[in-house]
C-alpha cells in the first residue's frame, strides 16, 4: 500500500492526503496528515494550524525521503486487490465453514455476504437514527407550540396564557426537518 519508487518532495507535496483538523479544549486547533503517522501540527485558527501542517508536512517528508523509507500514498490514490487476510479463532473459523457449507456456498461467498449485509445494516441504522433524532425535534416543536406560558404583568399575580398560533405560525417554528405538518415523513 505504500510506492515502491521514490519521487520528489514537491510529487508528494502535490498529492491528495487527508488532513484533519480538530478544535481542541483550550481553543487552540489541532491539525493532523491522516496517512502520515507523526505528521502534524497546531494553530490558534485552523488557517494557522493548516499552515503550520504544510511546514509540518513539508518536514516530515524530507526526513523520509532522506531516510529513504517508502512513504504512504494517500488512501483515494492506493490500489486494492479486493484481498485481506484475517486471523481468527479455530472456533470461528470452523462455525463460518459450517454455515457456509448449510447455506451450499463458499466460505468466501458466505463471508462477502455477511460483510455486505453488516455494511447494509450500519446504512439502515444510521438512517434509522437519524430519523428519529427528526422525530424528537419536531416533538419538541409541537411542545414548545403547545406550551402554556406565564406571564408576569406589573403588581399583578401570574396568569397563564396558552398561546394559540395559525398554521404559518407554526411553520416558522418547526426545524425544517423533512416532516410535514401532518406527521408524515417526506423522503
Amino acid at each position: 500500500m505504500s510506492s515502491t519508487k521514490t519521487k520528489s518532495l514537491s510529487y508528494y507535496m502535490g498529492l491528495p492526503y487527508a488532513r484533519r483538523i480538530i478544535r481542541q479544549s483550550t481553543n487552540r486547533y489541532f491539525a493532523e496528515v491522516e496517512e502520515l503517522p507523526g505528521c502534524m501540527a497546531q494553530g490558534v485558527s485552523e488557517t494557522e494550524a493548516l499552515a503550520n501542517l504544510d511546514k509540518s508536512m513539508r518536514i516530515w517528508l524530507k526526513r523520509i525521503l532522506k531516510k529513504g523509507v517508502s512513504i504512504p500514498l494517500p488512501i483515494e490514490n492506493r490500489e486494492y486487490s479486493g484481498k485481506f487476510l484475517v486471523r481468527l479463532p479455530t472456533y470461528t473459523h470452523k462455525r463460518l465453514v459450517n454455515d457456509a457449507k448449510s447455506q451450499g456456498i463458499s466460505l468466501n461467498q458466505y463471508v462477502v455476504a455477511l460483510l455486505s449485509d453488516r455494511s447494509s445494516l450500519s446504512a439502515v441504522e444510521s438512517k434509522i437514527d437519524y430519523i428519529a433524532l427528526k422525530i424528537e425535534e419536531q416533538t419538541k416543536a409541537y411542545e414548545l407550540l403547545s406550551h402554556t406560558w406565564t406571564k408576569v404583568s406589573y403588581g399583578k399575580s401570574q396568569k397563564d396564557i396558552t398561546m394559540e398560533r395559525d398554521i404559518s405560525e407554526k411553520k416558522k417554528w418547526l426545524p425544517l426537518t423533512g416532516c410535514t405538518i401532518g406527521g408524515g415523513y417526506e423522503t
